[in-house]
């Protein structure tokens, strides 16, 4: 296919031409981070059908087995950041994946968060010193 016809396909039909192996890599110029963020939910809600739960569990590599490994130059990085660009409605936290961020546990105001998430989910109160023992 001619270079400047690349523009004209949908994503997911270029994303196949390098599944196939008709061409390598995405055309030079053609990803950018809507592109990137298409290509991704389709992968993980169309193609793969995972849960919340799965999208949760996957780790940095999970998207180069997929040959989406190049999406990394145009979206955040790190699993935690590339979940929550790509899945914003689930309003996920760091705690709930299978690998928190490095250094995540070091800074005082996440273990605060996610203390109040607890509290907030198993719904009770800081101020009964029977919940905080629960805890």
């Amino acid at each position: 296919m001619a270079k400047n016809n690349w523009n004209l396909m949908d994503p997911i039909d270029v994303w196949n031409c390098i599944r196939d192996g008709s061409i390598k890599v995405f055309p030079n110029g053609y990803l950018d981070k809507d592109i990137c963020k298409y290509l991704i939910r389709n992968l993980f809600l169309n193609e793969l059908k995972f849960s919340r739960e799965e999208i949760l569990n996957i780790d940095s590599r999970f998207l180069s087995r997929y040959q989406l490994g190049g999406t990394r130059k145009f979206i955040p990085k790190g699993t935690f950041e590339i979940i929550n660009f790509c899945f914003p409605e689930l309003e996920i936290k760091e705690w709930e994946l299978k690998n928190v961020p490095n250094g995540f546990w070091t800074v005082e105001e996440n273990r605060t968060r996610f203390i109040k998430w607890v509290f907030e989910k198993e719904n009770l109160s800081p101020s009964k010193i029977s919940d905080i023992r629960k805890i």
